[in-house]
């Protein structure tokens, strides 16, 4: 995934004296301000925005282009979520940019609205979310610009031994259904739960298998280990198993395709 500073949606401020995780307004604009510490009334949030193109050439005529894609300021309970610019002098807005991932915190566990509204705006899209304690709460975002659509998913930072967190969101501008495999080795798979559509999630917690916990893929060399794949069909009955790797700062192994081939390899390793 590409990693975007926390600036992404570009409002600075000067800091005032405000503390950690708290709501207060500067220049009469309500916001709330994320702390540093984290507990468990406390945590992480992040916006997955994979690009809106329609195609993979699309993108990467744009991005040839220097054109960046849609920015927007993040807001929760009606306040602009602000974060510390690390000067120690000023502020700067969190939200979400286009062909990358933010992520930020620490704000106060529990259900809270969200919007997603570039600066000075209306929303472009507007849900409900819990933050997670002690973890890390991700919106994936889905759809076109036009119509953004999210998928809300809470993470935990601990992990447990032996065991693998995964998650796994269809983001495919193509339209393929993807499904979640357990593999033994490279040529024996079983698929767990259903097809994904677009939008869709798969998230559990399964046993380590060949690749443990703790390293970076979610296959170990042979094969064996977890992954995910467009669904088999007469035109590509075997279609590859791709890997999930560690993300969103915690144990967990993610897997999130903008973009596939027809034959089911990926093409942008967002």
């Amino acid at each position: 995934m590409r990693t975007c500073t926390p600036s992404a949606a570009g409002l600075a401020l000067t800091l005032l004296a405000v503390s950690a995780c708290t709501t207060q307004e500067i220049s009469g604009r309500p916001i709330v301000l994320a702390g540093t510490q984290a507990g468990p009334d406390v945590g992480m949030v992040a916006v997955v925005f994979p690009s809106m193109d329609d195609t993979f050439e699309a993108m990467q005529a744009r991005l040839a282009s220097n054109t960046r894609g849609a920015s927007y300021q993040m807001s929760m309970d009606g306040r602009l979520m602000m974060l510390d610019a690390g000067d120690g002098q000023h502020l700067v807005s969190f939200g979400a940019q286009e062909d990358g991932v933010t992520s930020a915190g620490y704000f106060q566990a529990g259900p809270h609205d969200f919007t997603l509204a570039p600066a000075g705006g209306t929303p472009v899209f507007e849900a409900q979310g819990a933050v997670a304690g002690n973890g890390t709460t991700a919106l994936f975002l889905f759809g076109t610009r036009d119509a953004l659509q999210g998928r809300f998913i809470e993470t935990s930072n601990v992990g447990e031994a032996d065991t693998e967190h995964l998650i796994v969101v269809n983001l495919l501008h193509g339209g393929q259904p993807i499904e979640v495999v357990a593999c033994t080795d490279a040529a024996t798979c079983t698929t767990l739960g259903g097809p994904l559509a677009l939008g869709d999630d798969f998230v559990a917690d399964v046993p380590a298998v060949g690749s443990g916990a703790r390293s970076a893929s979610s296959l170990a060399p042979g094969g064996a280990g977890y992954g995910y794949r467009i669904v088999p069909s007469a035109s590509v009955p075997d279609p590859p198993v791709l890997e999930l790797h560690h993300s969103l700062g915690g144990p967990d192994f993610l897997g999130t395709p903008a973009y596939m081939s027809d034959q089911g390899e990926v093409v942008d390793p967002f």
